[in-house]
């Protein structure tokens, strides 16, 4: 890491720490200053899990998903299945317990997530555009382990549209994540 740093200046490095690293990989993160990654999938899981926005650390780059990960679409109809008739059970009931009422209402989308991720401390958030578009599994990027039929989903032109566009622009411009003369 000294000889990356060195080679690469200020290049922005970030470590990708989705398991349970162990404290020698912790220590050297620390040590150069490399931000961790957060998803925001992984934060129903448990009651305390580090993946809850509130406990994001400000050094971390946050996902609303990732391209290893499920979509957002898709990873809430997976729980809801997983689930059925078990009110409040594991990460469904974990999850009603992040959502507002006016989210409730609304029934689930993808926005109260992605307002999440644009909330928390985090220094960077990424939103991919299946999680924008509010699509479900079927746009799923990889499936790790699996040789084949991955990295095939493709946006159609147009997709990301004025409406959608905008919602982000305000949330970004609320969150302080844009440039205001955006």
């Amino acid at each position: 890491l000294a000889a990356a740093r060195r080679a690469l200046g200020n290049a922005d490095l970030f470590a990708e720490d989705l398991g349970q690293p162990y404290a020698p990989a912790k220590v050297l993160l620390a040590r150069f200053d490399i931000p961790v990654m957060r998803v925001l999938e992984q934060a129903f899981g448990s009651d305390r899990s580090e993946h809850q926005p509130h406990l994001f650390p400000r050094r971390c780059v946050a996902y609303t998903s990732t391209h290893d990960h499920d979509t957002i679409m898709g990873w809430y109809e997976r729980i809801e299945q997983d689930q059925q008739g078990q009110a409040g059970a594991g990460e469904r009931g974990r999850l009603g317990r992040w959502l507002s009422m006016d989210d409730l209402r609304a029934g689930v989308s993808q926005w109260p997530m992605v307002k999440m991720v644009l909330a928390s401390a985090a220094d960077t958030a990424i939103i991919p555009a299946q999680d924008l578009l509010g699509l479900r599994s079927s746009a799923r990027m990889n499936i790790p382990g699996t040789p084949h039929g991955n990295w095939r989903w493709r946006m159609r032109d147009g997709a990301l549209d004025d409406e959608i566009a905008r919602r982000l622009r305000d949330l970004t411009r609320y969150y302080g994540r844009g440039d205001e003369g955006a």
